[in-house]
């Protein structure tokens, strides 16, 4: 990243503290990318019929690239932000970082690292506890999507390998 581009970032860069229990970002709006600098941040989903589905969590130096999701092509994210500690925590306005990932190759690497790292390190126990089933009927799910060839399981670990068929399962 040139001069003029690291000045530009750093410019725009806005600084938040949110409190434990507050509601960040509702999904909808592309309030920007985010980089936790201290605290923790869940991001999750909610379900048709309300429930909240924990995607991930954000620790020190995690960024969420789907708070920013409208910087990139074809896809949309609905999801929420909350703090499940006190967080303090960098935006990038959206626009900014798009103009530089499109001038600096390395940024547009990372980002695109960023969004492949995104493979769950966690137990069925754990996707059962966060989405209000039992173990069995995750592992039940989980086997169905290891036939289909979506994904690709090892010992806590839950690599998706085909977005193109999950999306398929799931209608859309």
């Amino acid at each position: 990243m040139c001069i003029n581009e690291q000045h530009t970032l750093s410019a725009s860069v806005r600084e938040l503290h949110h409190n434990r229990g507050d509601l960040i970002h509702t999904g909808g709006d592309c309030m920007g990318l985010i980089l936790v600098t201290s605290g923790q941040l869940r991001a999750y989903t909610v379900s048709e019929d309300g429930r909240e589905i924990t995607l991930y969590r954000l620790f020190e130096r995690d960024i969420c690239l789907f708070s920013a999701s409208c910087m990139m092509n074809s896809i949309q994210f609905d999801i929420a932000l909350c703090a499940e500690k006190d967080t303090d925590a960098v935006i990038i306005p959206s626009d900014i970082y798009r103009s530089i990932m499109e001038k600096s190759a390395p940024l547009a690497n990372y980002t695109n690292e960023v969004m492949a790292s995104r493979s769950l390190k966690i137990t069925h126990e754990e996707i059962g506890n966060h989405l209000g089933n039992p173990r069995e009927v995750v592992t039940r799910m989980l086997k169905y999507f290891v036939g289909e060839g979506a994904v690709k399981l090892s010992r806590g670990t839950v690599e998706i390998i085909n977005e193109d068929i999950l999306a398929k399962i799931a209608g859309r």
